[in-house]
């Protein structure tokens, strides 16, 4: 101004930057369609450019079936400045069906109302479970001619076309035996065969926790085969059982495969009888009156038979024990002082019949009429002085002493004494004293039982 320059400054003012402003993506699907990006340009710089991959997400829109294309739909998205954004063009694949595939075929065997074999061959597919049935054609073949006593057999053969495939399969057919066919005479008029005869014989057993079975026939006039045992509980032979384990009284029959139109050959009817076991006779003693006598329990028993002897050749039964656990007996008129009696026991079953088993061996005994202590007393001496009455049929006596806890002590007498003394006792003790008489047979010694207790205090 006026021929001179004048210059001034200020500060400048500081404009904050735009930043980028990015819009929609740019999708894009690689040729294989198997990855896709999304790309993001900036609105107020071009030269900004950003890219993305996506991730790929299927979704089965049409499930595959062995008859039917499947479809897959894949959709591509990417999360880019905080947003997901999502690529408007799907890609669609279609999943080829493969096909039914089938399995070995099951073969099933029938026969039609003419009495023609029928063989169906199944298809099933191993994916998705559907059946196919397909008819064979079939033929026979005989392998073996049937006679009156062997089977024959027919082997069928069936041929099944599927799939443009071939199929066979096979089944062996048993014909059962035409069986010998008698004229009154008892031939066959086919083979020549002649009827037989079978012939069972009646027997007995004892039990013994099995089954038992009758023994085997006898077999004239010809051969048999596939014998059949048939066991009855009754006479009529209506009600068929197994073979029988418990006692009891059983019939028995056998029917046999002669080749016969009818049942075949039937055996005469036979008994088949089950005792019980037999017991044991364990002893025969004096009881205070009378005499007992004992045995062994006997399984599968309904109870006891006893029978009594004096001489042990005749047998009386004298007692029937309805009660298996019962096992003594108290015979209340074995009284007789000095008499000999002789034992046998039966066991008993009540089954379909009451059997009975063997006698039991004898066992023996002699009733000896129980003692009584006539009187005891303390002698001088630490003694005890014992008297009591005498049997005339006894051999000789026994007595029996002991104090508090100590061991039992025993002394004999001869069959002629009344009295016995007792020494070396303690003094200040009580003993207590029984006696019982005894009779020897033939080396065998049978006591009577022993008198009431007696006791005594030995003061002197």
């Amino acid at each position: 101004m006026n021929g001179k320059d004048y210059t001034d400054t200020k500060e400048t003012d500081v404009v904050d930057p735009l930043g980028h402003k990015y819009g929609e993506p740019t999708f894009k699907w690689s040729d294989d369609h198997k990855t896709c990006t999304a790309t993001f340009t900036c609105e107020n710089d071009n030269s900004h450019v950003e890219t993305v991959d996506c991730t790929i997400t299927p979704e089965t829109t049409k499930a595959v079936t062995c008859e039917e294309d499947g479809e897959i739909v894949y959709t591509a998205s990417c999360e880019f400045g905080g947003k997901t954004y999502t690529n408007p063009e799907t890609y669609k694949e279609v999943v080829k069906s493969s096909g039914h595939q089938y399995k070995d075929p099951v073969y099933t065997w029938s026969t039609d109302d003419e009495g023609n074999k029928v063989c169906v061959a199944a298809f099933t597919c191993s994916i998705c479970g559907k059946t196919e049935n397909v008819p064979g054609t079939v033929k026979a073949e005989t392998t073996k001619e049937v006679t009156c006593t062997e089977d024959g057999s027919i082997k069928y053969t069936a041929t099944i076309s599927f799939n443009d495939q071939t199929y066979t399969t096979s089944k062996i057919e048993t014909v059962q035996k035409t069986g010998h066919k008698y004229d009154d005479n008892g031939v066959c008029t086919v083979c020549g065969h002649k009827k037989p005869v079978i012939t069972l014989k009646a027997k007995k057993a004892v039990y013994t926790g099995k089954a038992i079975s009758i023994d085997e026939p006898t077999i004239t006039e010809g051969e048999v085969v596939n014998l059949n045992y048939s066991y009855y509980s009754d006479k009529d032979c209506k009600n068929e059982i197994s073979e029988p384990v418990d006692p009891g009284v059983y019939y028995v029959t056998v029917t046999a495969d002669a080749g016969s139109d009818n049942a075949g050959v039937t055996s005469n009817t036979v008994t088949l009888t089950i005792a019980p076991q037999a017991t044991k006779v364990t002893s025969v003693a004096n009881a205070t009156s009378n005499v007992t006598v004992s045995w062994n329990k006997v399984s599968k028993a309904s109870g006891y038979y006893v029978y009594r002897s004096t001489d042990g050749k005749k047998f009386t039964k004298i007692a029937t024990v309805k009660s298996a656990s019962t096992v003594k007996y108290n015979d209340k008129k074995a009284t007789k002082n000095g008499q000999k009696y002789v034992y046998k026991v039966v066991t008993y079953y009540n089954g379909n019949q009451t059997v009975s088993s063997a006698y039991s061996a004898a066992k023996t005994g002699y009733r000896l009429s129980t003692m009584k202590v006539s009187s005891l007393t303390n002698k001088k001496g630490k003694k005890a002085y014992i008297k009591w009455t005498k049997n005339s049929k006894s051999t000789g006596y026994q007595i029996k002493y002991v104090t508090g806890k100590s061991k039992a002590k025993t002394v004999k007498a001869s069959s002629k004494a009344k009295t016995k003394t007792i020494s070396k006792l303690k003094k200040g003790k009580t003993y207590k004293v029984r006696i019982r008489s005894y009779k020897k047979v033939s080396n065998v010694t049978y006591y009577s039982a022993w008198s009431k207790q007696k006791s005594v205090k030995i003061k002197k």
